[in-house]
């Protein structure tokens, strides 16, 4: 993502430790110092501040305002415009409400909680227990590392990337893309046309609406409803997959090498029916009886 370059203002370099300052709508640009504990307020200007060096508080009002900060207990709050927050260095726990418009946060490792809204955003997590909020909006790119994340999204073409970990994701937009290391996740993934990665794990999966495809290298996967379409791909024989009602166009694809047994299709004699894979692994349809899969619901391509 491109942001608008700033015009060139003087700089005000604050002395040192718990510094003050406040500022109007004209640009402004500021050294914090290196103190820490600065306290700095301005309003609607194309602002830069930087030199924080930990528990800084900075609120900003609308404009394309930098921000940019080291250390730990950070807190940044900005208004409209097309933002962006930089903050390494440090073990984290900042706290960032990016406004709305086009954003960009990029952080270190710690347990970091992020805000925004619009379009466009970008943001980029080290390791870490993160939370992320997104209000409406589309094509937002969330990258996290490994850790315990949580992230809750209303925009549409979400996407959504982290390392291992237990994470928690809940979209609701349309078009999102999910992919996620390995760990226990939770994802819903939003109301349609949803693409998800798993890498490994345990995952429990949501699925709304038509054309969803779910991507498994590994692991074992639960998944509650495989809704209007489901194109399923399984790159090993050792997955174990569940699924829950099933539309009446869902298709399941076997990956390369992974094959079925003989006779794979088989009540399990509760109303379901399980398919045995080649490695032991196995995909159950928990309220699916093998005749009505048998008439054509299921496609299956198999190695």
């Amino acid at each position: 993502m491109t942001l608008p370059a700033l015009a060139r203002v003087a700089t005000v370099s604050l002395p040192g430790d718990g510094s003050y300052l406040r500022f109007g709508d004209a640009n402004q640009s500021v050294d914090g110092g290196g103190g820490g504990g600065e306290n700095i307020g301005g309003g609607n200007g194309n602002d830069i501040v930087a030199g924080l060096t930990g528990a800084a508080c900075v609120t900003l009002g609308d404009g394309a305002d930098r921000v940019s900060a080291s250390g730990n207990g950070n807190y940044v709050r900005l208004g409209l415009g097309n933002d962006a927050v930089y903050a390494f260095g440090g073990t984290g726990n900042d706290i960032i409400d990016a406004g709305i418009g086009t954003a960009c946060v990029m952080l270190g490792d710690g347990a970091n909680q992020v805000a925004f809204a619009g379009s466009g955003n970008y943001l980029q997590f080290g390791n870490g227990d993160n939370s992320v909020v997104a209000g409406a909006g589309a094509g937002d790119d969330i990258e996290l590392g490994s850790g315990g994340n949580r992230v809750a999204s209303a925009a549409d073409a979400t996407t959504v990337r982290s390392g291992d970990g237990n994470n928690s994701v809940r979209l609701a937009g349309a078009g999102n893309y999910v992919a996620l290391g390995r760990g226990h996740n939770t994802i819903d993934a939003g109301r349609d046309r949803a693409t998800v990665a798993l890498a490994g794990g345990s995952s429990a999966l949501s699925l709304h609406g038509t054309s969803n495809a779910v991507f498994l290298a590994a692991g074992n996967l639960a998944i509650d409803d495989a809704a209007g379409a489901l194109w399923l791909h399984l790159a090993s024989g050792a997955s174990r997959v569940t699924l829950g009602d099933v539309g009446a166009h869902a298709t399941l694809s076997l990956d390369l090498g992974v094959g079925v047994s003989a006779g794979a299709l088989a009540s399990d004699g509760h109303g379901g029916t399980t398919l045995a894979l080649s490695g032991s692994g196995t995909v159950h349809f928990l309220r699916m009886s093998p005749q009505w899969l048998q008439l054509g619901c299921l496609d299956i391509h198999s190695a």
